[in-house]
């Protein structure tokens, strides 16, 4: 469910009501709701807005049904194509034997339909329903106050239901986008439904779709989801600090470009990288089969991210690498191009393989964090790229000084 506030605001706004109940006089609410803070000589120090909470609007809910079930028919299309896919790679590997192709195909069309599944109910989850007794159902025992199904129930004694009954309920939108929308204080109600997406972070592609376009790390809104995001995990007993720089190095690997390789390895600069791996054009041979382990791997080991992936909702992901064969659409993200998916010269495989992600991890019950698995190789750490850049620094002075004896 979408949150109102960021977790800084959020903890702001629970320590002021806590302080609030030991000492009104310094801290109050404001006529307009505002959570105000005041100094010991009554001097405003700090305030906080509060938002508010309006009904969604007809046009609005109309718009959201619309582009959900646009993207809809675009992953029916795109299931039934991988699964013409999957067809074909088997008809394949009965003749020549070829089992990855066939392993890809598959992974492909479970990615689709956990994507319809994602899209069709946003929101799933167990209702219990308390037993009802037996003069709730049945009307012609109006006194009967035994449990339907009880020790006595019609259904016999091995048909006990003592806990209640279990529903699976599933629901399109999560409650705060079915419902309403939290806004600024002093907002005017929208009077038909607006061009651009009211969500920070996201934006209205011609479709009609709402999508997360993203690239740069630094990029404040959406940053986390980039490749480039500086997380270390482990992959294939290697640490690395970044997704990116993993798919560049087994890119390389599968180049023989070992050099480039142990060049990557020490830096955590995505800058560095890109500029060590720009002689080497060539994509790899299968983007989708290196991006999908190695961000299966970051997310796995970091379950902060996994909130963050699932927060996004029903949002189509956009990766804007201008480089095609990448894994983004091979448009920038600071081109008008980029929300016309006409425009797209790529597949947006690392958007779609997230999106995946998303719907597979939202499926899956919270567990224990498991350790990381051991790296036998590892990425330069910060301390010792700290270190070589004092190292580096203390060279270049100490070269231009001249000792005179």
């Amino acid at each position: 469910m979408e949150e109102p506030y960021d977790q800084k605001t959020s903890e702001q706004i629970r320590a002021f009501y806590k302080q609030h109940s030991r000492r009104p006089a310094q801290f109050k609410i404001g006529d307009d709701g505002s959570l105000n803070t005041y100094n010991k000589e009554g001097v405003l120090e700090s305030t906080i807005s509060l938002k508010t909470f309006r009904p969604i609007t007809t046009e609005e809910r109309t718009e959201m049904d619309t582009q959900r079930l646009t993207k809809l028919s675009a992953l029916d299309l795109l299931y039934e194509q991988e699964r013409k896919k999957l067809r074909e790679a088997y008809l394949n590997y009965k003749a020549t034997g070829e089992v990855l192709p066939v392993i890809q195909a598959n992974q492909n069309v479970l990615t689709a339909e956990l994507r319809r599944v994602d899209t069709r109910s946003a929101v799933r989850g167990v209702k219990t329903i308390p037993v009802p007794t037996t003069n709730q159902i049945l009307f012609d025992e109006p006194y009967e106050q035994r449990k339907l199904f009880g020790t006595h129930n019609l259904l016999g004694k091995d048909d006990i239901i003592s806990e209640g009954i279990f529903v699976l309920e599933r629901r399109p939108f999560t409650g705060s986008q079915f419902y309403g929308r939290y806004e600024k204080a002093g907002t005017p109600l929208p009077a038909v439904v607006p061009q651009e997406s009211g969500v920070v972070g996201t934006a209205l592609l011609t479709t009609g779709v709402t999508a997360r376009v993203f690239f740069s790390a630094e990029d404040s809104q959406n940053g986390y989801l980039s490749p480039m995001w500086p997380v270390d995990f482990v992959y294939k007993e290697t640490r690395y600090s970044s997704a990116f720089q993993a798919y560049e190095a087994e890119r390389m690997a599968e180049k023989g470009q070992k050099e480039v390789r142990d060049k990557i390895l020490k830096t955590r600069s995505a800058r560095t990288i890109a500029v060590h791996t720009r002689k080497v054009t060539e994509p790899a041979k299968s983007p989708q089969a290196l991006w999908l382990p190695i961000l299966t791997a970051v997310y796995n080991q970091h379950p902060e991210l996994v909130e963050k992936l699932v927060s996004t909702g029903q949002d189509t992901l956009v990766y804007a690498d201008p480089a095609v064969g990448g894994g983004g659409v091979g448009v920038g993200s600071d081109s008008k191009k980029i929300l016309d998916p006409a425009n797209w010269r790529s597949d947006n495989v690392v958007g779609k393989v997230l999106e995946g992600l998303r719907a597979s991890m939202r499926e899956k019950a919270p567990v224990a964090e498991p350790p990381p698995p051991e790296a036998k190789e590892s990425v330069i750490t910060v301390e010792e790229q700290e270190k070589a850049k004092t190292g580096a620094i203390i060279r270049a002075v100490t070269g231009k000084i001249k000792i005179r004896k």
